[in-house]
């Protein structure tokens, strides 16, 4: 079976010992673990001390890209439908001896609405300026009139412009032909419309301009853009004086009618003209090594060659990404006051330069005991929404942004996990850490971890058609009958996401028939019709090995599964690796020994876990759990590698979290936490060590 692409960051020490597979996916008959994927037969060097994990390959996804020109399209997008992004693989090719041109940079995106009832006016002919209307005239009305609209614009001096529009929404239908000018205030910093004779038409204005002769307006709603407005962005932004974060005004002249919806007008902002601008850095070199954000780094740039996807620079291992939010002063402190509550709340987003409205923040319901927060406590754990106030919204392709923290020393603890489940060449989420500014003011580092949503089954499954289910402390998989009620006692074992109105949950309980009770002699060739072994078999033995004890192994928590459309294996996802050999208690036993926790015990939290146990009892998958355990601990579970890996990430981390002005304790306490981490995972590596020399294994 395929396996999605990991991006694999190898440590070098891990390099140096074990090399690079190869995954052999021919073959109808299951084999032996080879380090990453199972081989058609059993044979070769698959015994103790075999074969090392490999490199495999993952199907694109579709960014989504604005369009420019005339769209007469609706903004009624769907947040869930799965219908707006398509899948391919990546296929290589034979290496020439030619030279690489590297792929051209990508334009950072920018997009930014009118905002208040001084960004857009009507002049009439007599000089007489309106910034309070219903609706903006382009530009007739009783009379042939002036109209501006003015936006705030995040792009550096100098930028290369590579696209930009306007965006208008229909409030009336017009349908008679119509000629307009567009041209750009000439000025390093817009001000205000305001209530002064000639206000729009005294400004000064670029010499280029840009004709439109817009199509029939024949649909209430629908949106309509302008032809490309790059040069006269391009006159702005090159003017002496310009800045990042200016304003920026645009002048309408011409003759005929069309309506469009105003800040003032019935939907406000959400319908108010939207500026979309797509620009270079002036930094920005051929192979696309430009960044907006020197030092710390804000915005890796998608082109070099390692990012095959929009959204892999939001989770750039190698950089502290950053994350503005912008919102009413009034809903952050809603938020701070109502920890747990879990509501949304507007807010606006900025990554890379490019800005998303009507975003929806929340934080989650917090681990720490309330007695040891401080009041007003503001590095709970986050979720914002991209389209929970403007549907269909996305950033980079993707839906919803996850970005956690409980104290400094997880910081690095959860981070290292994931990473070693992905350098593994496991499907997991990806993951890397960010600096979050709210208003303007610095509340600290997270670990930002990728949501496992619809996004997350496009990426790493090539389909989101299927169905979503997320499995919360009781997922134990046990069967109970085809009746859909026996499963929903407790939401949290099987909730469907996003779609609570599932109710015959057929998929996943035929998971569970065949599971529970398909006789030994037929499983092994039964199962993986419905279930996607070569996968969970190596997730399951990495686990066991931290040993995660808050997992599908333990307390059956904290993780998906993926059921597609077309009937074929079910995927599961992980989530939440915030436990492991540091932690000291596992659920159910408190105080258990995670360090010589055995590599076949499971937490007595249930009598009986079907998914762990129908795997070891097949002697070939228990054998290639062997296998894959040991190729886990001498692999990214290694301690060289796993120290290099935990001192590149604190050297990554010592700057930004320095600064940190939420954080859990100072540097001192950090680099103790730290040190008390490798020492802990250094000892639970020779712990398992011990336990695969007493199954044969040598090391």
């Amino acid at each position: 079976m395929a396996r999605a692409v990991v991006a694999v960051v190898a440590v070098l020490m891990w390099l140096l010992v074990l090399g690079c597979g190869d995954e052999d996916s021919g073959g109808d008959e299951l084999g032996v673990y080879t380090g990453g994927g199972f081989a058609g037969v059993v044979g070769g060097e698959s015994g103790p001390g075999g074969n090392e994990p490999d490199e495999s390959e993952t199907g694109e996804i579709e960014p989504d890209v604005p369009g420019s020109g005339e769209t007469g399209s609706d903004e009624s997008g769907s947040d869930e439908s799965g219908s707006d992004e398509s899948g391919s693989e990546e296929t290589g090719g034979e290496e020439t001896g030619d030279p690489i041109t590297p792929p051209p940079p990508e334009p950072i995106v920018v997009e930014r609405r009118v905002d208040s009832s001084a960004d857009d006016a009507e002049e009439q002919p007599d000089g007489k300026v309106v910034i309070i209307s219903q609706d903006l005239d382009l530009v007739t009305s009783s009379e042939v009139q002036t109209v501006g609209v003015r936006f705030k614009l995040k792009v550096p001096p100098d930028a290369t412009i590579v696209a930009a529009f306007i965006r208008f929404q229909v409030d009336e239908v017009s349908v008679e032909p119509a000629s307009l000018t567009l041209r750009a205030q000439l000025v390093n910093d817009a001000g205000d419309f305001e209530v002064i004779p000639h206000h729009v038409t005294m400004r000064p204005l670029t010499k280029a301009s840009v004709n439109w002769e817009p199509s029939p307006w024949d649909v209430l709603e629908a949106t309509h853009d302008t032809p490309s407005l790059a040069d006269l962005v391009q006159e702005v932004v090159t003017h002496s004086g310009w800045e990042d974060g200016n304003d920026i005004a645009f002048v309408i002249t011409g003759s005929g009618a069309r309506t469009a919806k105003a800040f003032d007008g019935p939907a406000g902002e959400a319908g108010a003209p939207l500026l979309h601008v797509e620009y270079l850095p002036p930094a920005c070199e051929a192979d696309g090594s430009c960044l907006a954000d020197p030092g710390v780094i804000a915005c890796p740039f998608i082109g070099d060659g390692d990012q095959a996807h929009p959204s892999d620079a939001f989770f750039d291992r190698d950089q502290v990404v950053r994350i503005d939010l912008e919102m009413d002063p009034a809903d952050w402190q809603f938020q701070l006051d109502n920890p747990d509550l879990e509501q949304y709340v507007p807010a606006a987003l900025e990554f890379c330069g490019q800005r998303l409205e009507g975003v929806g923040m929340r934080f989650k319901k917090s681990t720490h005991p309330k007695a040891d927060l401080p009041e007003g406590y503001k590095k709970n754990p986050m979720v914002f929404d991209l389209n929970e106030f403007n549907p269909g919204q996305k950033l980079r392709g993707l839906r919803k942004i996850n970005i956690e923290y409980g104290n400094d020393q997880e910081l690095v603890a959860q981070r290292l996990n994931w990473e070693m489940l992905a350098d593994f060449g496991l499907n997991v989420s990806r993951v890397n850490s960010t600096r979050l500014f709210v208003n303007g003011e610095y509340i600290g580092v997270f670990t930002n971890i990728e949501r496992v949503d619809r996004s997350y089954a496009k990426f790493h499954f090539g389909e989101n058609d299927g169905q979503l289910y997320k499995h919360a402390y009781c997922g134990t998989f046990k069967y109970q009958g085809d009746d859909a009620s026996a499963y929903t006692s407790d939401p949290r074992c099987y909730a469907p996401k996003p779609n609570d109105s599932v109710t015959d949950y057929s998929d996943i309980i035929e998971v569970m028939n065949q599971l529970n009770n398909t006789p030994a002699s037929a499983f092994s060739s039964v199962f993986p019709q419905i279930w996607d072994v070569d996968e969970w078999i190596p997730t399951t033995a990495a686990l066991q090995v931290i040993p995660y004890g808050d997992s599908p192994n333990a307390n059956a928590n904290n993780f998906y599964t993926y059921h597609p459309a077309d009937g074929g294996p079910a995927r599961f996802a992980l989530w939440d690796l915030d436990a492991g050999y540091w932690s000291t208690v596992q659920p159910c036993e408190k105080g258990a020994d995670s360090i010589h926790w055995d590599l076949y015990r499971y937490s007595k939290c249930y009598q009986s876990l079907p998914l762990f146990e129908r795997m070891i009892e097949v002697p070939e998958w228990n054998q290639t759990f062997q296998q894959a355990a040991y190729d886990f601990v001498v692999g990214p579970f290694a301690p060289a590698a796993f120290q290099a890996r935990a001192d590149a990430l604190v050297a990554l981390l010592a700057g930004p979290l320095s600064e940190d002005p939420n954080r859990s304790g100072d540097d001192a306490e950090w680099s103790e936490g730290v040190q008390a981490l490798i020492s802990a995972q250094a000892s639970r590596a020779d712990a398992v060590k011990s336990q695969l020399e007493g199954m044969g294994f040598t090391f």
